[in-house]
């Protein structure tokens, strides 16, 4: 096999694996349960951070068999880092597509705390699923979280199978809307 020919197989296949974790990680390709994928994705960061860690790796390994000298960080910092610029929008996405092609509930849900941080704009809540209290956390605009305090109620859209799947409806209804949602 020419080098070119094995060059070109060894970069084929380098870039599959990337494709492959980044639609993973999306959640475009499931290897597990819808619910257990969201499980993870909440209650864990490792999942994601072991797969950029692993990207990063093999951007190395494909940097030292390629002996390739110019640019050699793109394919080990750059790469990785750009992928969470389509994981993250994707992944609220095809959350949300998930709630709404599945039966869905709206619910009162009570905020216990706010992060209100340079890089952290999110309100933690909770709220009642099948009898039992669950918590979750979702990220929202600044301007919105500033307009919130310990103690309010919102309203949230979660599938009637998975606690873990679950997204803001309402930050600020009106009295009618809880009427409406009891």
């Amino acid at each position: 096999m020419k080098k070119s020919t094995l060059n070109i197989s060894i970069s084929v296949i380098y870039y599959c694996f990337i494709i492959l974790i980044v639609l993973s990680q999306s959640g475009d390709i499931l290897w597990m349960d819808e619910c257990k994928f969201h499980t993870l994705s909440v209650t864990t960061w490792y999942q994601s951070i072991w797969a950029w860690v692993l990207m990063a790796f093999l951007g190395f390994i494909y940097v030292k068999i390629l002996k390739i000298k110019y640019l050699p960080l793109r394919y080990y910092f750059l790469l990785p880092l750009i992928t969470i610029l389509y994981t993250g929008p994707i992944y609220r996405k095809n959350l949300n597509s998930r709630i709404e092609s599945k039966p869905n509930i709206i619910e009162k849900a009570v905020i216990y705390d706010i992060a209100l941080g340079q890089r952290t704009h999110a309100c933690s809540f909770s709220f009642e699923f099948n009898g039992k209290e669950a918590k979750s956390i979702k990220s929202t605009k600044i301007k919105y979280l500033k307009k919130l305090n310990i103690g309010d109620t919102i309203l949230i859209k979660v599938s009637k199978d998975c606690k873990y799947m679950n997204k803001i409806h309402n930050l600020f209804p009106n009295k009618s809307e809880m009427d409406l949602y009891k």
